[in-house]
């Protein structure tokens, strides 16, 4: 994933300008009416000067939020840019953040919960982009965060190909009521994005939004040692 431009857009810049510069045309065109009904005027009937500095309080009105629209538009752009040279600190690291994708990577993919009290029993489904189930299995019913290991095998018996997958976990109590799991992902962070000025994490495929994460480590040494060889 690629840091996307954080300065203005060609386009917000281009309507700024075409704002300023019709402001400008017409208050051009205002001074030259004006200047015009002054020459000829009937001195014994003056015009109303309080309607033309009314107009004139109008038009600077409209200027001015030009122009704070031009500097906020900067601010949010310098905010963005700070955002993506903080971000950058992520790549590599481990986060943990709520959400229920994750990548497949090299037969591997960690899916994490959270059972706020103990289940009487609980289940794991994981599913493929289109939305099929491919793998189910029992999980852990003890009350806490849980961290599952899924190494790509199919209910079928196959090895699902690297790609994204969802999960879900279903507990019930001991009434068989439903519980209500909150799921988390774990993976490392190889990239950086932004969306709608957000910044973006990704892990490989998926997409975690900076305000999601909920947790971060340090990459595995081995993971460092390998990418250094």
């Amino acid at each position: 994933m690629e840091i996307t431009q954080t300065t203005p857009t060609p386009e917000s810049t281009t309507g700024q300008t075409s704002s300023l510069a019709g402001l400008a045309e017409n208050f051009d065109n205002f001074l030259t009416i004006l200047t015009t009904q002054l020459q000829h005027q009937d001195p014994l009937d003056p015009l109303d000067s309080n309607e033309f500095t009314s107009q004139l309080v109008q038009f600077t009105g409209v200027e001015q939020q030009v122009l704070q629209n031009q500097n906020l538009e900067s601010l949010i752009a310098l905010q963005e840019q700070n955002q993506a040279v903080g971000a950058v600190d992520y790549i590599g690291k481990t986060i943990e953040a709520a959400g229920n994708t994750n990548m497949l990577v090299g037969g591997e993919a960690i899916f994490s919960y959270l059972l706020p009290e103990s289940a009487e029993a609980a289940a794991l489904q994981v599913f493929d982009a289109s939305g099929g189930l491919v793998f189910q299995q029992d999980v852990n019913t003890a009350a806490g965060v849980h961290d599952i290991a899924w190494d790509g095998t199919t209910i079928q018996g196959g090895i699902a190909p690297d790609g994204v997958y969802s999960f879900k976990v279903t507990a019930l109590d001991a009434e068989e009521q439903n519980i209500d799991v909150t799921h988390r992902i774990v993976g490392r962070v190889t990239g950086i994005s932004f969306e709608d000025g957000k910044t973006v994490l990704g892990i490989g495929e998926v997409g975690v939004p900076l305000d999601v994460i909920t947790g971060v480590q340090d990459a595995p040494e081995d993971a460092e040692q390998s990418e250094q060889g």
